[in-house]
């Protein structure tokens, strides 16, 4: 049971039975990444606008710049993200940006930045 949980395996693993495939964790783009795939096809088959696609993807440049500039790590995981991050990420959208955003249009783009993580 120790040399399991040493290795990442529940502890009642039996010999002989395969490991499960351990699953690495999404970045933040990764995420965005795909729920913009998602859109793209929903978009081919006209459930979601054109419009709607072309918002989600300057949300997730947003995103990407406000990580590099934050925490200078575009590679930041799902698991590392907290509560801190979405106001850190709403401040910097309505103080710190160029151009500034509107509090209502950096509610927005929060909103749409919570639900890649929900879709998760």
């Amino acid at each position: 049971m120790l040399k399991n949980a040493y290795s990442g395996l529940p502890e009642m693993q039996k010999k002989g039975v395969p490991k499960p495939e351990i699953q690495e964790t999404p970045n933040i783009l990764q995420v965005a990444d795909m729920n913009i795939n998602s859109l793209v096809k929903m978009v081919n088959k006209n459930l979601r606008s054109n419009e709607t696609l072309k918002r989600w993807k300057a949300t997730r440049k947003k995103i990407e710049t406000f990580i590099r500039e934050v925490y200078r790590d575009i590679h930041l995981k799902i698991d590392e993200i907290d509560y801190t991050f979405a106001t850190k990420f709403y401040n910097y959208l309505t103080i710190e940006r160029e151009p500034l955003l509107s509090e209502a249009s950096a509610k927005k783009t929060d909103q749409k930045h919570k639900a890649d993580i929900i879709l998760c």
